[in-house]
């Protein structure tokens, strides 16, 4: 397996499993990372993110598939399972994501998903 395929595999194995701290280790302190919800976080903003939401999230069932990557980019398709809101509803996120790297960490993360 290529380098940052593993970083990407490393990345979504750590979420299912609600790890935030090791998600947040896969970034360069650099880091630039946006999605819809949250449009520009940097640095230490996105290691935040990821442990807010492994702490909030009740049930959280994390899928990823076709993850291909080189030296220097790489992208994934994954799916996000959980219950949101008072009463609990039930929500599927399907998730493209594109990243760039350096220095063996994420650079860059792009996701794209529709409300």
């Amino acid at each position: 397996m290529q380098a940052n395929e593993e970083i990407i595999h490393k990345l979504y194995t750590a979420f299912s499993k609600k790890d935030g701290a090791t998600m947040a280790a896969l970034y360069h302190k650099d880091a630039v990372f946006s999605d819809p919800v949250f449009p520009e976080l940097r640095g230490e903003q996105i290691g935040a993110m990821w442990s807010m939401l492994c702490l909030q999230a009740a049930t959280l069932e994390i899928d990823f598939s076709d993850v291909q990557a080189d030296d220097q980019s790489g992208q994934v398709r994954w799916e996000a399972k959980y219950d949101f809101g008072k009463p609990p509803r039930k929500v599927q996120n399907k998730i493209r994501a594109h990243f760039e790297f350096v220095d063996g960490q994420i650079i860059k993360h792009t996701d794209h998903f529709s409300f």
